[in-house]
């Protein structure tokens, strides 16, 4: 298991415990460019998402590799307080557009 498959399954304790251990690092990508932070914006895992920013390693302009930021991921799992927080924390753009010129 890695950060990305802890922060899908919810488990900020999880997460924590990997990184710890040297066997992954917070901006890990899977075949699709997806991270932890990604994946955690799009379920609505606040605590995950606060925590993988605090920590550094992940950036909130991150992009997996079809161009989509967590701010996007966040709207396509309809987690309005997410986006909210995430345009809040500085760094994330409302403007920005994925590979396909999705918004």
């Amino acid at each position: 298991m890695n950060a990305f498959f802890a922060a899908v399954d919810g488990g900020r304790l999880k997460v924590q415990r990997l990184l710890s251990s040297g066997e992954t690092r917070i901006g890990d990508q899977d075949v699709y460019g997806l991270t932890a932070l990604l994946i955690a914006a799009q379920l609505g895992h606040f605590d995950i998402v606060k925590w993988l920013l605090q920590r550094g390693g992940a950036s909130i302009t991150d992009r997996d590799s079809g161009g989509m930021t967590a701010l996007l991921w966040s709207a396509m799992g309809y987690r309005l307080a997410m986006m909210q927080w995430l345009l809040q924390y500085g760094g994330a753009n409302f403007d920005n557009v994925d590979n396909y010129g999705t918004t």
